[in-house]
């Protein structure tokens, strides 16, 4: 494995870690703060931190179609994907919602074939329905009620948008710095969350009022920094140097990063299936990129 693919695999975990711990940031947040102020402060947050960063090393701001559409990208996520998401979780289980979600490594698969052209590689095929097992068994869905289908439908379309972010980014961010691209797309995210939030669309309780306390303004900065904008860069700047349908495999890695920082720092039961879960996908994935690397 070539130094820059290796790299490419480290900020694809480092992502998927960032993912996985800042959600946790962000339930405990969610204590606190309604989810509509809560994606504001998250998203204001990175965009002020990813375009200080873009300020300080001098990127070159390129305006042309190529650099729209991957900024456009950000209406879909964090800006559709997050809010259909999150709607729908509160009309179906969480079981039942990561249920879903696992789907999103196949959809990447699928969509990367249709409308990239690439390759669909056996190894890719096995790789992404070994992880999709392991998901399954970390969302264990025999213990869970089944969610009502507006909440599941809601989840489908948030998967389905994540991954069209997915593939957008791959086309047209390729030639753009991963801070550069982050931090257009944080910012379109943030004006998408605005407008939901001013409206009072999305949740019920964007329109009320709210104060933001010591402890919530912190959890909300800290996931902001973490969970939007070191986890999108790492991700952009890995998806570089990836095929889509490798860079696709390790979003599964963030529930892994999910129940162990539930467990380690909100004292969540940490069971024998999400155990088994998070060891299948571990070894699948690596076993996946090391037949990668050996072609």
């Amino acid at each position: 494995m070539s130094r820059q693919r290796s790299m490419a695999v480290i900020a694809m975990v480092g992502s998927a870690a960032c993912w996985g711990f800042g959600s946790v940031v962000s339930k405990a947040a969610l204590n606190e703060l309604a989810p509509g102020l809560l994606l504001v402060v998250q998203l204001a947050t990175s965009s002020f931190i990813l375009w200080l960063f873009v300020f300080l090393t001098g990127s070159l701001v390129q305006l042309n179609r190529s650099a729209r559409i991957a900024a456009a990208a950000g209406v879909l996520e964090p800006g559709v994907a997050y809010s259909l998401g999150t709607l729908g979780l509160t009309l179906t289980s969480a079981s039942i919602a990561s249920t879903i979600g696992a789907t999103e490594p196949l959809i990447i698969l699928l969509l990367a074939a249709a409308l990239l052209k690439e390759r669909i590689l056996p190894r890719h095929v096995l790789g992404t329905l070994g992880i999709m097992l392991g998901l399954v068994l970390i969302a264990n869905p025999v213990e869970s009620a089944v969610g009502e289908v507006l909440g599941m439908s809601l989840v489908i379309g948030g998967t389905v948008t994540a991954a069209f972010y997915v593939l957008l980014s791959a086309k047209y961010s390729v030639d753009t710095p991963a801070s550069l691209s982050a931090a257009r797309q944080q910012s379109v995210g943030l004006v998408f969350a605005l407008i939901l939030y001013g409206l009072g669309f999305l949740f019920t309780d964007y329109s009320t009022s709210e104060s933001l306390s010591i402890k919530a303004t912190i959890l909300a900065i800290a996931s902001g920094a973490i969970q939007y904008a070191l986890a999108f860069w790492l991700y952009l700047w890995g998806l570089k140097h990836l095929s889509v349908s490798e860079a696709g495999l390790f979003l599964a890695l963030i529930p892994v990063f999910g129940i162990f920082g539930g467990a380690f720092f909100l004292d969540e039961m940490l069971g024998w299936f999400q155990l088994c879960g998070a060891g299948v996908i571990v070894v699948t994935l690596a076993m996946t990129m090391w037949r990668s690397s050996r072609g």
